[in-house]
């Protein structure tokens, strides 16, 4: 049955959907077959046994992260990106379209004032057809012009730093032995839900923790709206 790339997207360490190899780096290669499952691959076997290889596809990883010391950003589990992060350029504009949909409808759902009728809508177009109408493209251009201008918290850039930090602050939970860390990783995520953004006390708390956690990346301040 063939499988089809669809998204770049935060992991748990898994197995590789074709290999036994497990995803340690933190981030995969969603694919999917005709049946409707999903699961994870690793970047390399994804181009081997698909039949989208080199298509674009959405990546909702690519938060500002803190660059090591020869300037390359390092992802949420300790491995390296190649080189730094590159805005996405005009060629690209479908998939950062798609990225945005998929924070606002998907992946941060959870979070008041995400969805709504209109933004709904065009989502459940695309799920259905799998691509963003042409139809739908304009509206969600503006929709991005507009809250880069006045709902800066809504942008593309602070939403994907926030889903990245959600992704942090539950693994760091999920790793502590002690109420204490357990409750201050708790205390993060609520803030973090209401407010769409984390402190400078806060960063710096969650880094220090996380400094002393092998596999775990660092928040960088930078990447949440002012």
């Amino acid at each position: 049955m063939p499988w089809t790339r669809i998204r770049r997207d935060f992991t748990t360490r898994v197995t590789c959907r074709f290999c036994p190899n497990a995803i340690t780096s933190g981030i995969g290669t969603v694919v999917r077959n005709e049946d409707g499952d999903e699961a994870f691959s690793g970047p390399t076997c994804a181009r081997l046994h698909t039949v989208n290889p080199y298509d674009p596809i959405p990546d909702i990883t690519t938060a500002l992260l803190v660059p090591d010391e020869e300037g390359r950003e390092v992802n949420p589990r300790g491995g390296l990106r190649q080189g730094r992060r590159r805005d996405l350029n005009p060629q690209d504009d479908t998939q950062q379209l798609v990225s945005y949909l998929l924070l606002r409808c998907e992946r941060l759902s959870h979070y008041p004032g995400m969805g709504y009728h209109k933004l709904s809508e065009v989502y459940d177009r695309y799920v259905v057809k799998e691509v963003v109408e042409e139809n739908d493209k304009p509206y969600l251009r503006n929709l991005i012009g507009y809250v880069e201008r006045s709902r800066p918290e809504l942008s593309p850039r602070n939403l994907r730093q926030v889903y990245a930090c959600e992704f942090w602050v539950l693994r760091f939970i999920e790793m502590q032995d002690d109420e204490d860390g357990v409750e201050f990783g708790r205390s993060l995520l609520r803030y973090l839900r209401d407010r769409l953004r984390l402190t400078q006390g806060q960063i710096d708390g969650l880094n220090k923790w996380l400094d002393n956690m092998p596999g775990m990346g660092l928040v960088n301040p930078d990447g949440f709206y002012r």
